[in-house]
């Protein structure tokens, strides 16, 4: 799966709920209906779980036991990784960073959404980025508000926004956790150099802890690179990142 659904949680047993854009609110045991298919163990997880474990094994994470990756995409999710093993929490809602209330008059939560990720995901920003120059939908809008804001002072304001927001979030996330390192994914991976450096100025000025701010590095096979640890570390018994 490589598109975050909003919301999506995948319990420890398999069960997949709040993923309204594929029609799943209530749990659906998918993992124990492939395996009874199959026939084989199965384990299921979440996109960005196993984007953090690609990450944590071939990607910018290879040579730490403890990260964050934070996604940006259609919602805000973050995969969690502390002593070398994906994080999930008592339900698997470990990383549901969307739904934290972070600004003073947070977006109303709706259908899976929450007040985070509905003013700062890629999908907001695009909508930002086409009223502040009419055209088509952006297909990367990061990147475009980057180009932007070289020549209007309004993209360059909000493009300030969208860097105080994540850096708050990542902020946030290390009071809590102390991941030590945080990975941007997704939209948040078009940052350039100056804007990369900005907003780890931002977070080391304000986080208890030194917390280190870079790209992901393995785009859309991050994916794949978590599922095959996943699968290896299940087959041969090596240390578990699950």
């Amino acid at each position: 799966m490589r598109r975050r659904d909003r919301g999506t949680r995948v319990s420890s047993d398999g069960a997949v709920r709040l993923a309204p854009s594929v029609g799943l609110v209530e749990a659906e045991p998918i993992g124990q209906s492939v395996q009874r298919e199959l026939g084989v163990p199965v384990v299921v997880d979440n996109d960005v779980n196993l984007m953090a474990a690609g990450e944590r094994v071939a990607g910018a994470g290879k040579d730490v036991d403890d990260l964050l990756l934070l996604h940006v995409a259609d919602g805000i999710g973050a995969g969690l990784i502390l002593d070398g093993k994906v994080r999930r929490g008592a339900s698997g809602a470990a990383g549901e960073v969307g739904f934290l209330p972070l600004d003073p008059e947070p977006a109303p939560a709706y259908g899976g959404v929450g007040p985070f990720e509905a003013r700062w995901s890629a999908n907001a920003i695009a909508e930002r980025v086409v009223a502040l120059h009419p055209g088509r939908r952006p297909e990367a809008p990061v990147s475009e508000l980057i180009e932007l804001a070289d020549t209007s002072a309004a993209a360059r304001a909000y493009l300030d926004e969208v860097l105080h927001a994540w850096a708050r979030l990542i902020v946030t996330c290390a009071c809590v956790v102390d991941p030590g390192r945080v990975l941007l994914s997704g939209a948040a991976a078009q940052l350039d150099d100056a804007a990369l450096a900005k907003i780890q100025n931002l977070v080391s000025a304000k986080a208890p802890a030194a917390t280190e701010v870079r790209r992901a590095v393995l785009g859309g096979q991050a994916v794949l690179h978590g599922a095959i640890s996943y699968a290896l570390s299940a087959a041969v018994r090596l240390p578990a990142l699950t």
